[in-house]
């Protein structure tokens, strides 16, 4: 089988550079720059995975486990007390770059295949680290996240606690968000100033000490009411509820000093 571990061990190296470059502004140069920095891995890559003189099961388990093993090395040396925060890290380059960039790779066959084994990849990542429920998704569809405004807290705290992505709440958010808060000016600018802090939430929570319980605070106390209020017809309340989480998910992690450092 093709040994890559050296070019694996470089990619998942510049974890820490790039997951500083994950926002609206600069994710696709980024991603650009990713895929330049990494064309020997991708090239190797895939004359590995299309190596048809062996199993394609086989072939998906050795990428996998030297993308894992080279994970691994990432890992070692951090401190007991920062793991947490070096997996979720871990977690977010890999989600944002390194599996965008196998279904970015190679032609329409070739990019079928690696979605396959981007799936099994996730698979066995999620079985080697711990409440780690990674997902394939292309470079689109992560960019497309910030220009269509996704769920990203709702669809994070869904992750977090267990729920399916494709949860009731969360349906019944964007279609709330979509409807009724458009419908006026003030609604469309507190959208807006949702997804402008959306995706420095989720990563300063992931720099938590322990992101469930924020996930489940939040999901308490702003999210399910929502939902509540939503199903209830007290759409204005609804709002104000939305404006509040919007408000104090600024002030805890944008505007108060102690957070800034991401």
């Amino acid at each position: 089988m093709s040994d890559i571990k050296e070019l694996a061990a470089a990619v998942l190296a510049d974890e820490e550079a790039f997951v500083k470059r994950f926002s609206r502004s600069e994710y696709t140069g980024a991603f650009e720059d990713f895929m330049n920095r990494h064309a020997d891995f991708y090239r190797e890559a895939g004359i590995l995975l299309s190596e048809e003189s062996v199993p394609e099961a086989e072939r998906f388990e050795d990428l996998s486990g030297q993308l894992i093993e080279a994970a691994d090395g990432v890992m070692k040396d951090v401190a007991r007390r920062d793991q947490l925060h070096a997996q979720n890290d871990l977690n977010l380059f890999m989600v944002c770059f390194v599996i965008p960039g196998f279904l970015e790779y190679g032609d329409r066959v070739e990019k079928l295949r690696n979605k396959d084994a981007m799936t099994a990849l996730c698979k066995k990542w999620g079985g080697h680290f711990r409440d780690s429920r990674i997902q394939p998704a292309s470079m689109e569809e992560i960019d497309s996240g910030f220009r269509r405004k996704l769920c990203y807290i709702t669809t994070a705290a869904c992750l977090a606690l267990g729920r399916d992505a494709g949860s009731e709440e969360l349906t019944v958010l964007k279609n709330f968000r979509d409807g009724w808060i458009q419908k006026t000016e003030s609604g469309r600018a507190l959208v807006h100033s949702y997804y402008d802090v959306a995706p420095t939430v989720v990563k300063r929570i992931a720099k938590e000490a322990d992101p469930k319980s924020v996930y489940t605070d939040l999901w308490n106390r702003y999210i399910k009411t929502c939902v509540d209020l939503i199903h209830t017809g007290r759409n204005d309340e609804a709002v104000s509820c939305y404006g509040n989480m919007v408000k104090e998910l600024s002030r805890r992690y944008l505007y108060t000093s102690a957070k800034i450092n991401s």
